[in-house]
């Protein structure tokens, strides 16, 4: 890897992970109690379409991919920081007669970084903390082209994307009646390539909210002013959205209040109201305006929560839906969101999958962390702004011998510079079933749609794009720390368009993995970066 892109992609974010715990005074480090666990896996895959061609152009290849990886979880009176990095390293080679005149034409290599990492720390107590995050993905280059479930097929038409967040904030209590809330936050995105242009953000909030003094009554008064600007990058290329995608400078300023009422124990009421002056490139004739919201919170026990929320703003009806219930086997979440959006937010919510949790830690818990993801589908790198319609739902099943989870994701986003639109949807089920103590079957299956645009939303045709997948195979415990695994994976991508590429593919993949902690050997096969659904 190039010197710059170390640093970039590598140095900067472990760096924003922990300088909250860097902050910290040494006997204050020195109290965390620090988890490091380190892991590798090793595939073989032979597939029958590396580059997930049409049929009378596939290719097949052997691909070798090595991912080394490491968990690193700290927890401390004043501070904790967790990260989860995976290096995903693939080699393709294919047979001397495919590979054309040139020896280095018979292989095709990549390298991919996957990083979850945050953190918190309280600086001064009860006054003054630091958030910390980092995020890194593979992103789809051209919703037309190839999109594989995985990075080991179809790679070229991948684009990762990195988001750096340090955001320090002040806290003041004014007794029983109020608590104020001063927070300044630095984004940045970088996008490899140069073809889509980089971007930073600084953002500057304050929030006023009542105290027990007022209850049942509840109040909040808040102001944000966000500016983001380009920050490196060509931001060239032709987009499908028409046009060169040169991303531009971009200013929002929000003044808003709201007003609640705790009608019991457990049920909420409330309404907000306020104005935003905008400033960024849309065909709108107005991008400002007053703005209001309705909406109810319902929390009846430690296992059940519910918050819904409907309004207006300048680009329409807005509304938003938070679900949580979980019981002793089984976990069910939804979410649903209407917002103005950039790539910023995609890549920091991690749009396109669905965190999983264990069934012993609520996810309203703030302290617990997901024990991976279901990457349910790969959102697409464009540098825009745009109105973003995310949902998402999952629900998880886990008995004695079987654990499942069924999810789905939908993404619509409707972009302001031309009001073009694409369409995004998945369904993923993972399924375990332990046939042993130390055999278990993992399959994974489900149905990808992409419906890219390069027309006027109201102008939308049929062009929409089908991808069918499933993998299964047996994993094997070979000791307290290793596992070794077969399986066959199958896709295939129908097109009602001659723009879309159709392709199908067949492969079949051996792999070992090692964890280096025993209680998580088990899980290492499964969902998330070390198993089925990685990206």
């Amino acid at each position: 890897m190039p010197r710059r892109d170390f640093r970039r992609f590598v140095v900067v974010p472990l760096a924003g992970l922990f300088v909250a715990v860097a902050s910290m005074s040494w006997p204050v480090r020195a109290a965390m109690n620090w988890t490091v666990t380190p892991r590798a896996r090793l595939s073989e895959i032979f597939t029958d379409n590396v580059n997930l061609s049409p049929d009378d152009q596939a290719k097949g290849a052997l691909v070798t991919q090595f991912n080394p990886g490491v968990d690193i979880s700290g927890e401390g009176p004043r501070a904790r920081g967790h990260l989860s990095y995976t290096l995903s390293g693939v080699l393709a080679w294919r047979p001397s007669g495919d590979s054309g005149t040139g020896a280095s034409n018979r292989y095709q290599d990549r390298l991919f970084h996957r990083l979850t990492a945050d953190g918190n720390a309280e600086l001064w107590r009860q006054h003054l903390f630091v958030d910390a995050r980092a995020m890194r993905r593979q992103f789809a280059t051209n919703l037309a082209g190839p999109i594989g479930i995985d990075n080991t097929a179809g790679f070229n038409n991948l684009t990762a994307v990195t988001a750096l967040s340090v955001s320090p904030y002040l806290t003041n209590h004014f007794g029983s009646y109020a608590d104020a809330t001063l927070r300044y936050s630095h984004d940045r995105v970088f996008v490899d390539g140069g073809n889509i242009a980089d971007s930073q953000t600084n953002e500057f909030r304050i929030d006023l909210q009542s105290g027990d003094a007022f209850d049942p009554v509840f109040w909040s008064l808040n102001g944000r002013h966000t500016q983001t600007e380009r920050a490196g990058g060509a931001g060239t290329n032709t987009s499908a959205f028409g046009g060169p995608n040169q991303f531009a400078a971009g200013t929002f300023n929000v003044a808003s209040g709201s007003l609640g009422y705790r009608l019991t124990r457990h049920f909420s009421v409330s309404a907000t109201g306020g104005y935003q002056g905008n400033d960024f490139q849309s065909f709108r004739n107005s991008i400002s305006g007053p703005f209001w919201d309705v909406g109810f919170e319902w929390v009846p026990n430690q296992r059940t929560s519910l918050a819904a929320r409907y309004g207006k703003r300048y680009f329409g009806k807005t509304g938003s839906l938070n679900f949580r219930y979980r019981r002793r086997k089984t976990l069910w979440r939804a979410n649903f969101v209407q917002r103005i959006a950039s790539l910023r937010n995609t890549i920091l919510t991690d749009a396109g999958s669905v965190p999983v949790f264990s069934l012993d830690c609520p996810p309203s818990d703030p302290s617990c962390l997901p024990i991976g993801d279901i990457p349910v589908l790969r959102p697409e790198a464009v540098q825009d702004y745009y109105v973003l319609q995310q949902g998402r739902a999952s629900v998880t099943f886990t008995g004695a011998k079987q654990s499942a989870t069924l999810a789905y994701v939908f993404l619509r986003r409707t972009f302001e510079r031309d009001n073009s639109e694409t369409r995004q949807q998945g369904v993923n089920l993972t399924w375990t079933w332990r046939l042993k103590s130390d055999i278990r079957l993992i399959s994974s299956g489900g149905w990808r749609q992409v419906q890219p645009q390069q027309v006027p939303s109201s102008q939308a045709t049929n062009n929409k794009g089908h991808l069918w997948f499933i993998r299964t195979g047996l994993t094997r415990d070979l000791g307290p720390y290793t596992n070794a695994s077969l399986s066959y994976r199958h896709q295939a991508r129908i097109a009602s368009s001659g723009t879309l590429t159709e392709y199908d593919e067949n492969a079949l993949i051996a792999t070992i993995t090692v964890r280096f902690s025993k209680e998580n050997a088990a899980g290492s096969a499964g969902i998330g970066p070390s198993g089925y659904g990685a990206y």
